[in-house]
């Protein structure tokens, strides 16, 4: 059973100094609440809260799941790609390399830096054009990666017929 039974029980229990004062904080911010509460409903509506409470829960995990050891075999891996890589000549590229072989350190520095994000954090993050950029860049180097894989699934295919 709960505490707070009666009408009496509830003054008793707003008169504690702590709860009065998170009271005043939550009159305070009535407006913000209502507002709020709007938000979730429409969010609720379109179906898209619990694919943000999926997306949220997805992130959490993968956090978690990412190891030390994970971390260290895939920076060995993008060690053996970008040596790869290296060998095109093209100035956008020796760019993006360049980010790697010449500035590992700051790099690694500055991922341990960052604090790591939320939800709204990458969402906020997304604002940043340093970050619009690089997105940029990894989505073209995405779909080059897709249209040569494709053409490698393709060649395959035709030599075993």
């Amino acid at each position: 059973m709960s505490d707070v039974e009666t009408l009496d029980d509830v003054i008793r229990v707003l008169s504690n100094k702590e709860n009065l004062s998170a009271l005043k904080n939550i009159v305070d911010n009535l407006s913000t609440i209502e507002y709020t509460i709007e938000k979730l409903k429409e969010l609720r509506d379109m179906g898209a809260l619990d694919t943000l409470f999926s997306l949220g829960c997805g992130i959490a995990s993968m956090k978690n799941m990412l190891s030390d050891e994970m971390v260290a075999g895939g920076a060995s891996m993008l060690s053996d790609v970008l040596d790869l890589l290296a060998k095109v000549k093209s100035p956008p590229v020796a760019r993006f390399l360049s980010l790697f072989s010449d500035h590992g350190f700051e790099l690694e520095k500055a991922i341990k830096e960052e604090p790591r994000k939320g939800v709204i954090g990458i969402l906020s993050a997304l604002r940043d054009p340093d970050v619009q950029e690089g997105i940029t860049y990894l989505i073209v180097l995405l779909k080059f990666l897709g249209k040569y894989l494709r053409k490698e699934d393709s060649s395959t295919e035709d030599s075993t017929e």
